[in-house]
């Protein structure tokens, strides 16, 4: 009884530190304002962004934000959909959008409308937006295109009704 009892509680241990070690690594938030109408045809979507530091050892080499747009335009509607990514100079891409250091970040993601549906007018959207950041262990000292023991963070929003 009493070796049932060990495991048990050693599972249980397992258990929580692995729960409490999944909460801590996943602390991401996305907060969409208020989009910008340009010429019927586009909109920009600003995006507040916030995540936490990774672990020293580890090197943020990735990040992205999507947002999806959809509205309401008669008996159609007008959608459409936007992506920003960065990552290491390496990487052949531009630097990472935003920094994980638990400040918030602005990104301002470009949506333009899908030419098989209505233009975007005045009024209300509604907004899905989806950010997330990725970071690894080096393969080798300096190395800015090589990454092993790769961990992520990621955060989704909406849909929600924001106005243009």
């Amino acid at each position: 009884m009493q070796r049932i009892l060990s495991r048990f509680a050693t599972a249980l241990g397992v258990a929580t530190a692995f729960a409490s070690f999944t909460a801590g690594a996943d602390a991401m938030t996305i907060h969409v304002g208020d989009p910008t109408l340009i010429g019927r045809v586009a909109l920009s979507v600003p995006v507040s962004v916030s995540c936490t530091p990774f672990d020293a050892s580890y090197t943020l080499f990735s990040t992205s934000v999507s947002v999806s747009v959809q509205q309401p335009s008669g008996k159609d509607i007008a959608f459409g959909s936007g992506f920003l990514s960065g990552g290491a100079l390496g990487m052949g891409q531009p630097s990472v959008l935003f920094a994980c250091d638990a400040a918030e970040h602005s990104v301002t993601v470009p949506v333009s409308a899908n030419t098989a549906g209505p233009p975007f007018h005045g009024g209300h959207v509604v907004v899905s937006a989806t950010a997330s950041a990725a970071a690894g262990q080096p393969c080798f000292p300096g190395s800015t295109n090589c990454f092993f023991n790769t961990i992520s963070q990621s955060a989704t929003t909406g849909p929600s009704e924001v106005h243009l």
